[in-house]
């Protein structure tokens, strides 16, 4: 029996979950990220970070809160085009508070699958 590999996304697609993706992380507010994280992030969703791994939308959700405690008012900046293979995505990003700096540079690497992202990895740099 053979069976058929899952198709990749296109492309267009995969850079608007990563709109979605990096404009949540942006967003103040649980209630307000709530539908959004719904329609980006299998329920199931892990992303791993340096400090700890965030499971479930929950999870993103709370980890969320946890950086916008840190740095309030901050905003993503993908200062380079993301890269896609298949069914990932990756690119480079730097956070920057309102009116500041960048304070971090990080690299994602995302998995889409099924028009969600199921997994994900953030490698931060700075």
């Amino acid at each position: 029996m053979t069976t058929k590999p899952d198709r990749p996304p296109p492309v267009t697609a995969t850079r608007a979950l990563l709109d979605h993706h990096l404009g949540i992380w942006s967003t103040t507010g649980c209630a307000a990220r709530a539908g959004v994280i719904a329609e980006t992030y299998r329920q199931d969703v892990v992303l791993v970070e340096p400090q700890l791994p965030s499971n479930g939308r929950d999870g993103v959700n709370d980890a969320i809160d946890g950086l916008q405690a840190q740095v309030p008012n901050m905003t993503f900046a993908v200062p380079r085009p993301d890269q896609t293979a298949q069914n990932t995505v990756t690119y480079t990003w730097t956070l920057e508070p309102a009116g500041g700096a960048s304070v971090a540079t990080g690299r994602d690497v995302l998995v889409v699958r099924d028009g969600l992202i199921p997994a994900g990895s953030v490698f931060v740099e700075e």
